[in-house]
């Protein structure tokens, strides 16, 4: 669909197009699609997968015209980790708050991905929107980052990361104690039920 003409439908080979999903490209590049021997770019805009087999139950293609802005989800890139100090010194833990971003840009201009270089980064310290260098021709799409400059990448304290997780395990063994209960009370009323 798009581009000013009607909405088609297509059939795809099952077999390429497994082998074709499984490249990251395929859902951030301009695709050629050729449907009865006419050559259509398009973009991928939205997919639905069977719930358990592996595969595509259903894909959703927009047309794209070269003059006109695209709007797209890419994948971000998360370079230098291995030389931050915050992570190589001081032993914190990565958090990666987002792994891709809606960009606008022409077609043409389309990236793969958005690098976000996190290697200057120390303990406590984190990574915004309005910090990223986006490529050439390339902006971000409809958002206000005065109102709204939502954090990527940050790098947590290890104790702190200790802590939740042992918060986490004593609730879990409060919930676990609370089911044996349970459990033992509907074993005494199942018993009573067959007595009775």
């Amino acid at each position: 669909y798009g581009a000013g003409k009607p909405q088609q439908l297509i059939q795809l080979d099952v077999k390429s197009l497994n082998v074709i999903h499984s490249h990251p490209e395929f859902y951030s590049h301009v695709i050629e699609l050729d449907v009865d021997g006419k050559k259509q770019s398009v973009v991928l805009k939205d997919w639905q997968q069977f719930p358990i087999k592996k595969g595509f139950l259903h894909l959703d293609f927009l047309r794209i015209e070269t003059n006109k802005k695209i709007h797209m989800n890419v994948p971000i890139h998360f370079v230098g980790e291995d030389k931050s100090p915050g992570i190589k010194d001081m032993k914190g833990i990565p958090a990666h708050i987002m792994t891709e971003v809606m960009i606008a840009c022409l077609p043409k201009h389309l990236p793969e991905y958005i690098n976000v270089d996190v290697s200057h980064l120390g303990l406590g310290e984190s990574i915004h929107l309005s910090d990223i260098q986006w490529p050439p021709h390339v902006e971000l799409y409809h958002q206000d980052l005065t109102q709204d400059d939502k954090a990527v990448f940050s790098i947590n304290s290890p104790q702190k990361e200790i802590e939740e997780t042992s918060e986490t395990s004593g609730s879990q063994v409060e919930s676990e104690e609370d089911g044996a209960v349970i459990d033992d009370s509907k074993n005494v009323d199942s018993k009573e039920s067959d007595l009775g």
